[in-house]
């Protein structure tokens, strides 16, 4: 709000860094995201999907990286917008799947959300004020009511739950003073625990009914007409699409720092021509174009 109260200015870093951020916004949602909505996801959560396996699992992969990247993306574009305007938007994502726990989960992802949900519901409600079992209860609620805020849908209810669930049990974990997993060993386990959580919820958000999720849980674990770790014939696209993703990902944030601080640095008429490329590359993408997710909530 203070800064509607002055004059917005618009300097050459404050361009080309807006103009940085809409790009690896688009990047994340048309490279990323909607080749992996097209090559493997939608198939695999289609009703009546006769995938199996490693197929299902990494479906559900692709659509943790669809979801992020089609709502990171989709901030990025909203952050760098805003630069070009004059104006300075907090950032919405940083890097949710490195978190080591759930509660670390959520202080990375849809920030913007979560500590709406904190500020308005959860410290209403008394928040961890109250003793142990009315924090619980408090997590559950708020949870639960994010869930149904996406919808009406006994879909979101399980995903809120699962989480309300989740934190619950972190929250009584740190309370116990068990602490985490030490080491660099500690560390990886806590964040490959912490992912697969979250794609077990995720299964609920994506699934178009609760059968349907069930469903996708059941193919999880079948071997239909093959070994279980029958590996695909995907796209090669689909394939860099998940490498990417990936990749990106998990690269240090110094690093990611250093690539923006170097294209803010070129010269004007560089970042002209770049963004004239990678436009036109993304005008020939072969991609069937997907709506924002978050577009429907």
């Amino acid at each position: 709000m203070p800064q509607l109260d002055r004059t917005p200015t618009l300097s050459r870093d404050e361009l080309h860094l807006g103009i940085a951020r809409i790009l690896e916004g688009l990047f994340k949602k048309i490279v990323i995201a909607d080749i992996l909505a097209a090559g493997i996801v939608d198939a695999v959560f289609a009703d009546g999907s006769t995938k199996h396996g490693l197929t299902t699992l990494l479906g559900i992969y692709g659509y943790a990286l669809q979801i992020y990247g089609d709502f990171a993306g989709y901030s990025d574009i909203a952050i760098g917008s805003a630069r070009l305007l004059g104006f300075e938007i907090n950032e919405n994502f940083e890097a949710p799947y490195k978190a080591r726990s759930i509660q670390d989960f959520w202080r990375r992802w849809h920030i913007s959300l979560s500590t709406w949900l904190r500020d308005y519901l959860y410290i209403p409600l008394g928040g961890n004020r109250c003793g142990p079992i009315r924090t619980y209860v408090n997590l559950a609620l708020v949870m639960l009511l994010g869930g149904l805020w996406h919808g009406a849908s006994w879909n979101f209810v399980v995903w809120g739950a699962m989480h309300g669930v989740w934190l619950g049990i972190n929250r009584w974990w740190d309370r116990r003073g068990f602490g985490r997993m030490g080491g660099k060993v500690g560390h990886v386990l806590s964040v490959v625990l912490t992912f697969h959580m979250v794609c077990l919820a995720w299964i609920f958000f994506r699934s178009h009914t609760f059968d349907g999720a069930i469903a996708v849980l059941g193919n999880l674990v079948s071997v239909g007409e093959g070994a279980w770790f029958d590996v695909p014939l995907l796209p090669l696209s689909v394939w860099v699409a998940f490498a990417l993703g990936f990749g990106m990902h998990y690269l240090p944030k110094s690093f990611k720092a250093s690539v923006r601080h170097r294209f803010v640095a070129m010269p004007s008429f560089v970042v002209g021509m770049v963004l004239a490329l990678v436009l036109g590359l993304f005008a020939y993408c072969k991609v069937d174009a997907q709506p924002f997710i978050y577009f429907q909530f």
